[in-house]
């Protein structure tokens, strides 16, 4: 299936991907850092999230595929961040509030795409 009209917003789900995943591997470098070593391997699981969420947005099955795929793999990241950083308050704040940001870039971008094919006749 080809969503040709769809390129634009195609781009930017990619790019949300390829962000989320480098602060995924920030975020697990910070709880390295903050004597949480023991739930590294924990913060690492969400990092292959984050990369599984990037290989799906490079090569999607279906519109519905991805959405239903992303949206999964970040709300499953999100916890397993949130679970990492559950002994250190700071961390754990930053990461509230950042989900939250990367929760509406999420939609944004997944709503985009999912209905670029029915824009692809207006102008950008």
């Amino acid at each position: 299936m080809h969503f040709h009209g769809a390129a634009p917003a195609y781009a930017e789900l990619g790019k949300t991907a390829r962000e989320y995943t480098l602060r995924m591997v920030e975020l697990t470098s910070q709880a390295a850092t903050s004597g949480m070593g023991r739930e590294l391997s924990t913060a690492f699981a969400c990092v292959s999230n984050g990369l599984a969420v990037l290989r799906m947005s490079a090569e999607p099955e279906s519109v519905t595929g991805i959405i239903n795929g992303q949206h999964h793999l970040a709300e499953e990241c999100q916890n397993r961040v949130v679970q990492n950083v559950r002994n250190s308050l700071q961390i754990a704040e930053l990461t509230k509030a950042e989900m939250l940001h990367w929760q509406k870039r999420w939609a944004t971008a997944l709503i985009s795409f999912a209905f670029a094919p029915y824009r692809q006749n207006r102008s950008h």
